[in-house]
């Protein structure tokens, strides 16, 4: 499908190779159909080598000398996406397994098609605890059960595994930080969000690469 992917990733080689192999075991076609890019944040070696052994299917390894913050570093994979001449783009940071085979992307694609109003489509696992009240505007996340899927009227933009609608990156990206591009969406209007049913990406740790740049 017409799908941009980022990947971003620094000094965890080890949960890197894990996202990307149980990605690849489990959806083969994905990152081979998809225009793919790896930001090697900070740019250290074991790295840089694991994305060399998947070099068949990443078409661009960006890197850089210092290690931004989660903000800056995604805002710079959403200019590759936004450049990419491709309507949607799914992001997913190095701390992330694939446990499911389904065609995801697919009915992802097919929501946001069908649902204009719907700004997200969340990949994560239906039932791994997330936050209950809106980040921004304090309301309950009230869900509402559809066929193999979930809708909210309104929700917070995630940087968990998700898809959005390539031109609407101008509304959250660039960023500061996570919080800065919930501020933005909301206030472009983008409110309601769909969560696949039962979801598709398992957090693999309590620590990630926003644990060593520091949290918003």
């Amino acid at each position: 499908m017409n799908l941009t992917v980022t990947v971003l990733t620094g000094r965890r080689p080890d949960h890197l190779a894990d996202t990307l192999d149980t990605l690849r075991n489990h959806r083969p076609d994905l990152l081979v159909d998809a225009y793919v890019v790896a930001l090697a944040n900070g740019n250290d070696l074991p790295t840089r080598n694991v994305l060399d052994r998947h070099d068949d299917v990443i078409d661009v390894i960006d890197t850089t000398d210092t290690l931004l913050p989660i903000g800056p570093a995604i805002s710079r994979l959403a200019d590759h996406a936004w450049t990419s001449d491709r309507p949607f783009w799914f992001h997913l940071e190095d701390d992330w397994a694939t446990v499911s085979s389904h065609d995801w992307t697919a009915q992802a694609a097919g929501i946001l098609d069908r649902h204009p109003h719907v700004s997200q489509v969340r990949a994560r696992r239906a039932d791994e605890p997330v936050m209950a009240k809106h980040r921004i505007t304090r309301q309950r996340i009230v869900w509402e059960q559809r066929d193999g899927w979930r809708h909210a009227k309104t929700a917070h933009l995630t940087f968990n595994p998700s898809l959005i609608r390539t031109a609407d990156i101008p509304h959250g990206w660039p960023c500061t930080s996570e919080i800065d591009a919930m501020r933005r969406w909301v206030n472009s209007g983008r409110h309601a969000v769909a969560q696949l049913d039962p979801g598709v990406f398992a957090h693999t740790g309590d620590t990630s690469l926003r644990a060593a740049v520091g949290r918003e």
